[in-house]
Order: structure tokens, then C-alpha cells, then sequence
């Protein structure tokens, strides 16, 4: 039977991303907590997360994820007075706890029951606060249990009228209880929390309680809960006066005054981040809505490109004309105007990297009591931006290469003081821009990559036969890693081992425009090395003439443009080769290798050869002209003639034609590198 609550779809637009802020939150403080040890301020913004998300889940009405969320707060409460200290019991209560949450979540989209049992998750919290002693071994203090201290201050009855019209009585009844708790001690209540969690009509609340709260403060505090028509607080024991007058909620509001839009912390961020400088406004909106804008500057900047191609084709009949003069200025000026639109709507899409790296904290600490090794987590440049789409893209590329960087690469305690290093591994995450691109590495400081392994793997499974594997370099003999069902791992676990898993890496990264490369040292570990584009919307290319078509080469694949005399291309094996400066580089006729026009090419005195990079291998494409640098705005041609080897995509240019965006590592491919 699906579950519904009281939210409407235009505000789970703004629920779903504060919600999973908090959740956010929650875990970047809990993995600083275990990591680093309480401090006054971390604990403050766990306990604030928790609370906030338990408010939120109260005021939809999800009885289970409030009580989740309350007993957490229960726990970190404590923490936060020093009644006890925290325990690798505790931590993995909390953090099992954090995982459920992210479930009961889901079902606010789906409107469907997970199998989340929230009471053992809550006796499992109630437990560790039983049994964990305080921090300070010094002072004798008696076992906190989870029942709630008595409070001091006067006993009080609050009676609560709910509107009969409200669609979610009960979800209201739940926000008066958690509002009351949290102004002192609600010793009793009716309806009781069954007959709130059945989520049967209410139309009273009634409660008694200790609190040092004034009536007029409890009041103003239930004033905020939607749908309240009467609030009533006298002293405990005396019946309630039938003249009592209502309580006009508008009247318990403040005046309006004006409010500052809170800037939220990026995701990935530590839960003790700086926030933004004062006055900075923020708004959330949906991501369709920022590609819809990123569509329509698209088209803007393909018409830009079309009206400069216009001027400069009349500009030989009009110069000097003031009509002509007047037609320049304004193309500058909205060329002017279309790259600042361009640079803003980028910046609008970008996210920093941290929102990727985010997860890994909480990943490497399962992976190592799954492994029983004692990992060193390191991340850098996590304030490194990228389109939102690469990062959500690269997401499980990077999820993939760190668990093979623990399970592979990582020794255990012991093999590592055998080899002279410390019991403790190290796993480094870092984020950089470098020429255009973003460069992620994953790094570790493990045993490295045993070569002969690898060849011995790929002997064995009839990949290779000996005499080849003997002929590969050690880079070669590395790549072989990215096939399909090769590994090296002795044993096959939950974590790795099946030889599937790094063939998809490359080629989700290859999808994004991307490479990724390896370097391995034997005893002292290995660093992978992703290189994307910042963005997939809009790509800078090298424009070039291949035969009669137009072909785009991506500028941050591009290392120099050569025009080489005929003589110079030599052959080596059957293939064209050229020497650039002090190393050989392979040639490929792009016009041969893609069969554009038949893939017939006119003899030339000179080539004009574009040197382009794949991770650390580099060729030369050999091409009729070079037409210049442009910016294009990438249009994907899958859907309408299916895969193309050798291409990534299409772009209108400037005179309304087509050209082809050359896919830089499928042209490795076909030129057999």
C-alpha cells in the first residue's frame, strides 16, 4: 500500500534538497567526530542538522524518520553536554542510523514502505547511552539512561486545537509533540505517539508537562504550526477555562520584517565550513530549468557564430558604410554580451568537485573494517569546480578506483611493517584544473602494480599469447588492466576481484571526453590519473578541413598543429610516423580512418597534422586545412544515426553547416594505438 504525506509537489521541489543537505551534514560531522575526536562547535552543527531534519520529516508527517531522527538528536544531545563520550559502538549506531534515514527519505519520492525497522535502529541508540560511560573517569556520575531527566520548572497543560479541515491532523499532532519536547519535559500527551503513528484524525492536542518556559513562550512557539485555530497553557491541575480565548495564531507572528536568503554550504563541504559572507542571497531552483537556460545560450552562441560569419562576408561590399559601421558595433556588442551570458550560466551549472568527494570519507571507513586495514583518507582541491553533469557523471568512475585502491592496492598492517612502511595506508584524493581541463587523481601508497602479473593474467585467459606479452612495454602491459574480465586479484571478494569494473571506468570516462591514465611503482603504489572537460554543454575545438567536410578536434585534447613537409612522414611497420623533436610520433589520416568521402585522399607536397593526447599516449591526425579555433555547442547525433567510432557529437557552425566533433580516444582506436 503506498505511504503518502502532507507535502505538495511544488514543495518537495525545496524539501527533498534541504533534507539531503542535512543528511549531508550529519555524515561529513559524524566521520569528522569519529575520525577527529568532539569539539564544542562540530557537535553544535551535528546536533543542528539533526534537528532541522527532524523538524522537517515532522512537518510532512513521517513518524518514523522523526523518531529516528529524534533519537539521534537524543544522542548527540548528550555528547554535546558531556554526559558521555563517544565509542566505535556508538559511531556505527549513528551511522546505521544515517543510512536508514537516507531510505525513509526515499520514500517521500517513491511512496513506498522501505524495510527500514526505525525501532531496533532506536534501541540500538538507547543501548550505547545505557552503557557508555562519561568522558571525564574523574567525576562520579551516574549512567545516563534513555529515559529524559526530569525537567525542573513549573507543571503546565497545554491544550492545542487543530483545525477539523486539515488534511494531516496527525503529522500536526506529531509537530506540537516534538515542540513541546523540545520546551521541556511532555510527560504525557493525548492522542498518545500509536495513535499519532497510525495517523488517525486528531483533533485536540493535550499535554502535560515541566518546563521553565513562560506560558506565553510555549504559545508563541506552537503559534508557527500550520494549521493550530487555539493554544490554551494553564498551570498543571487546574481545568481549563471554558472563556479561554482563542489564541489568533496571526497574532503570535512578528512583525514581517525583511529576510536575507540563507546561502546554503556546498555539499561536501566540512560540517564546520565558513559560511558565506554576509548579504550573499541564494535561491534553489530545478536543474531543468538551468539547462533549458544552457540550451537557449547555446543557440545564442550559434548565432552569434552565424552573424559574424555574415559580417565578415559583406564586409568587403559595405565598408565604409555607416549602415555597415553601426552593423559591426552591434555585433561586437552581443558577442560581448553572449560570452559574459555564457560565462554566468557556466559558473550557474558548476559545483566544487567536494560534492563527488563527499562520499568517500564514510566509503573508505566501511572498506577498511570490511578489509582490516588501517586506511589514511586525504583529499585536495576539493573547492575545484566542474560542471554538475561531469561531476554527477564521474561519480562512480571515482567510487570504483578507490575501491580498488584499497582492496588492490593497499596492504594489510602487517604486510606493510614487513615492508618497512608504516601499519597505516594512505588513499589521496586530489581536484586541479590544468590547461582548460580538470585533473582527478587517485592515489595510494600501496604495493603498486605487478606487471608480470598482469601479462600472466592476460596470457592465461587467452588475451595474449606469450610472445606478445613479452613484446609489451610496461605501459602497454598496464593498460591491460581496462580489458574486460582481467584481474589479478588471488581471491574474489565483495569489493573486487571479478575483473569487471575497470573496462567501465574507461569508458564512462571516454563518454565524458575524458582519459584516464595510470603510473605504478613496484613497493611504492599508484596514482590514476583522470583528465575531463569542465563542462559537456560547450566545447572549444581546433575547426579542420578533411577532404569536403568539416571536422571539430576538442582544443584540450590538442598539443600543437604542424605543417610538415611530405618527406618528413616516414614508415615504420607499414604505419606513417613522423619525428617530433626528440620522440616518434604515429600519424592517422582522419579522412582514411573515418571513410569521409571514400576516404580518397589528393597527393600534397605538405601536411598539416594536428598532434593530439590521449593519457600519455600522443599521435597526429593528418588533415587537408586548419580553419581556426571556435567555441561549439555540442549536439549529440546518437539517438539519429547511432554510434560512430570516431565521433563525440555534432555542432553547427557559423554558416549553418554541420561538422563533425572528432572523439579523440576513439581515434586511438581505429588507428590501432
Amino acid at each position: 500500500m503506498p505511504i503518502m504525506f502532507d507535502i505538495a509537489d511544488d514543495e518537495l521541489q525545496v524539501f527533498m534538497p534541504e533534507a539531503e543537505e542535512q543528511l549531508q551534514k550529519l555524515e561529513d560531522g559524524l566521520m569528522r567526530l569519529e575520525r577527529s575526536g568532539a569539539d564544542d562547535e562540530l557537535l553544535q552543527v551535528i546536533f543542528r542538522a539533526a534537528h532541522t531534519l527532524k523538524g522537517a520529516a515532522g512537518a510532512i508527517g513521517h513518524i518514523r524518520m522523526t523518531e529516528l531522527t529524534h533519537a539521534m538528536e537524543t544522542v548527540l544531545d548528550g555528547l554535546r553536554k558531556g554526559q558521555y563520550s563517544t565509542s566505535p559502538q556508538m559511531m556505527d549506531a549513528l551511522l546505521g542510523s544515517l543510512d536508514a534515514l537516507r531510505l525513509l527519505l526515499e520514500e517521500v519520492v517513491t511512496h513506498e514502505v522501505s524495510d527500514v525497522d526505525h525501532h531496533v535502529l532506536v534501541t540500538a541508540l538507547e543501548i550505547n547511552m545505557e552503557n557508555i560511560a562519561p568522558e571525564a573517569p574523574e567525576a562520579s556520575v551516574s549512567v545516563p539512561t534513555a529515559a529524559p531527566e526530569p525537567a525542573t520548572g513549573n507543571g503546565l497543560q497545554v491544550v492545542v486545537d487543530i483545525d477539523p479541515a486539515s488534511v494531516a491532523s496527525a503529522a500536526r499532532a506529531l509537530q506540537i509533540m516534538i515542540t513541546l519536547q523540545g520546551l521541556g519535559t511532555l510527560a504525557s500527551h493525548v492522542p498518545d505517539a500509536a495513535t499519532i503513528e497510525a495517523a488517525k484524525p486528531c483533533a485536540r492536542f493535550v499535554g502535560q508537562m515541566q518546563t521553565d518556559k513562560s506560558p506565553a513562550e510555549i504559545e508563541q512557539a506552537l503559534a508557527w504550526v500550520s494549521d493550530v485555530t487555539r493554544v490554551a497553557v494553564v498551570p498543571a491541575g487546574q481545568p481549563l477555562p471554558e472563556a479561554a480565548a482563542p489564541v489568533a495564531v496571526a497574532a503570535q507572528l512578528p512583525e514581517p520584517t525583511p529576510v536575507k536568503v540563507k546561502a546554503p554550504e556546498p555539499a561536501g563541504k566540512s560540517a564546520a565550513a565558513p559560511k558565506p559572507a554576509a548579504g550573499e542571497q541564494t535561491i534553489r531552483t530545478t536543474i531543468e530549468r538551468v539547462n533549458t537556460l544552457m540550451n537557449l545560450t547555446g543557440e545564442l552562441i550559434t548565432d552569434r557564430n552565424r552573424l559574424a560569419q555574415l559580417r565578415s562576408s559583406i564586409e568587403p561590399k559595405l565598408r565604409g558604410d555607416s549602415l555597415y559601421e553601426d552593423l559591426v558595433q552591434t555585433t561586437q556588442h552581443l558577442a560581448r554580451i553572449t560570452d559574459q551570458l555564457q560565462e554566468e550560466v557556466m559558473r550557474i551549472r558548476m559545483l566544487p568537485i567536494s560534492t563527488a568527494f563527499n562520499k568517500f570519507p564514510r566509503l573508505v571507513r566501511d572498506l577498511a573494517k570490511a578489509t582490516g586495514k588501517q586506511i589514511d583518507l586525504q583529499m585536495r582541491g576539493e573547492d575545484t569546480e566542474l560542471d554538475r553533469t561531469v561531476i554527477e557523471a564521474i561519480s562512480d568512475p571515482l567510487i570504483h578506483l578507490v575501491r580498488n585502491s584499497v582492496d588492490h592496492g593497499l596492504e594489510g598492517p602487517e604486510a606493510r611493517i614487513a615492508a618497512g612502511k608504516s601499519a597505516t595506508g594512505t588513499v589521496l584524493l586530489t581536484a586541479r584544473h590544468e590547461e582548460g581541463r580538470i585533473i582527478v587523481t587517485v592515489e595510494d601508497d600501496g604495493r603498486g602494480i605487478n606487471v608480470e602479473a598482469v601479462k600472466a593474467s592476460a596470457v592465461r585467459k587467452g588475451r595474449l599469447t606469450e610472445a606478445e606479452a613479452a613484446a609489451l612495454s610496461n605501459d602497454e602491459a598496464i593498460n591491460l588492466i581496462f580489458e574486460s574480465g582481467l584481474s589479478t586479484a588471488r581471491n574474489v571478494s565483495n569489493i573486487s576481484g571479478r575483473g569487471v569494473g575497470m573496462d567501465i571506468v574507461r569508458s564512462n570516462i571516454e563518454r565524458l571526453n575524458g582519459s584516464i591514465a595510470i603510473d605504478t611503482k613496484p613497493g611504492e603504489g599508484t596514482v590514476f590519473s583522470v583528465s575531463l572537460p569542465l563542462t559537456l554543454a560547450i566545447v572549444p575545438a581546433l575547426l579542420v578541413k578533411v577532404n569536403d567536410n568539416t571536422m571539430a578536434v576538442p582544443l584540450p585534447s590538442v598539443v600543437e598543429a604542424l605543417r610538415v613537409p611530405k618527406e618528413q612522414i616516414k614508415k615504420i611497420n607499414g604505419r606513417p610516423v613522423m619525428r617530433l623533436r626528440e620522440r616518434v610520433l604515429p600519424i592517422v589520416y582522419l579522412g582514411e580512418v573515418l571513410a569521409l568521402n571514400g576516404g580518397q585522399r589528393k597527393p600534397r607536397a605538405q601536411e598539416y597534422v594536428v598532434a593530439v593526447r590521449w593519457g600519455k599516449l600522443e599521435m597526429g591526425l593528418a588533415v587537408d586545412r586548419l580553419i581556426g579555433e571556435q567555441e561549439l555547442v555540442i549536439k549529440t547525433i546518437s539517438s539519429l544515426i547511432g554510434d560512430t567510432p570516431g565521433t563525440a557529437g555534432a555542432a553547427i557552425l557559423g554558416d549553418g553547416r554541420v561538422a563533425l566533433i572528432a572523439d579523440v580516444p576513439g581515434l586511438f582506436r581505429l588507428g590501432g594505438a
